[in-house]
């Protein structure tokens, strides 16, 4: 059928820049090889006769996951079809992943905006779920941090959750 799946929430692919960018480049690699992307959702596997049915008739030649589904359903998916795994729900699977290293990542940002003469550096990030202490960018901004001896303050730490509207409005409040 030459048909993938993207398993996210469609908002994630409209909105989300970080997201949005990974499907557009994830599409357009896909288009140039001759297979078109399939949006399906968590609702979609909710049905799983649907999903089945689609597995079944070959209606897709792999899926991508991108939204963290359940165990059980991860299971099932990886006996009836090729499965890869897309940011960081996936990177302790026993399947294929595609991510990145996020405490390197942030490392190397505060590296080059001290190279470039700055030195007041804040963190805007964090997660909903964990601490932020835990959070593998603030690990690597303040590894960063203390290897080159400036200050981490507390007032230049914004937990927004991730929230690009929440983001703007602490970074105004700075």
């Amino acid at each position: 059928t030459k048909r993938i799946a993207w398993l996210a929430s469609p908002r994630l692919a409209e909105t989300n820049p970080y997201f949005s960018k990974i499907y557009s480049g994830i599409s357009e690699t896909l288009n140039d090889a001759g297979y078109t992307l399939l949006l399906l959702s968590n609702e979609d596997l909710d049905d799983e006769a649907f999903f089945h049915q689609m597995i079944r008739e070959k209606e897709v030649d792999g899926v991508l996951l991108i939204d963290k589904v359940g165990e059980n359903m991860l299971l099932d998916i990886k006996h009836m079809i090729p499965v890869v795994g897309v940011d960081f729900n996936y990177s302790d699977h026993a399947i294929s992943t595609v991510d990145y290293d996020r405490e390197e990542a942030a490392y190397k940002a505060v590296e080059h905006l001290i190279s470039k003469g700055h030195r007041q550096i804040g963190f805007i990030g964090g997660r909903i779920d964990i601490e932020m202490t835990k959070e593998k960018r603030f690990k690597g901004f303040k590894k960063a941090m203390n290897e080159f001896s400036l200050p981490v303050k507390e007032k230049w730490i914004i937990n927004s959750n991730w929230c690009l509207e929440q983001s703007y409005k602490a970074t105004k409040n700075l």
